[in-house]
């Protein structure tokens, strides 16, 4: 497994180091967040759209992206949005 440093700024006052991993391939273990992500993707977004073509796909996913980060409330993170969890845990 590869692991490197990022730095993430979500703001002027609010700088955060995360971890970078790439999995190895055929290992589901490793990556069950990301293959989390992705089937809700598919369930949430492709599923429930019908894609005409490249470019209206990809406006899609990345409407759903960002409704994902910004609004989507996860109950893992005190039933708050990514971005509500992490600009919390910053303070």
């Amino acid at each position: 497994m590869v692991r490197n440093l990022l730095l993430l700024s979500l703001s002027n006052s609010i700088n955060l180091i995360i971890y970078h991993e790439i999995m190895p391939i055929n290992s589901p273990n490793y990556n069950d967040h990301m293959e989390s992500f992705h089937a809700l993707l598919e369930k949430e977004c492709i599923t429930w759209n019908e894609i005409i073509n490249f470019t209206h796909g990809y406006k899609i996913i990345n409407n759903y992206i960002k409704f994902y980060n910004e609004e989507r409330i996860h109950g893992i993170l005190n039933y708050m949005s990514s971005n509500e969890f992490i600009i919390k845990a910053a303070d």
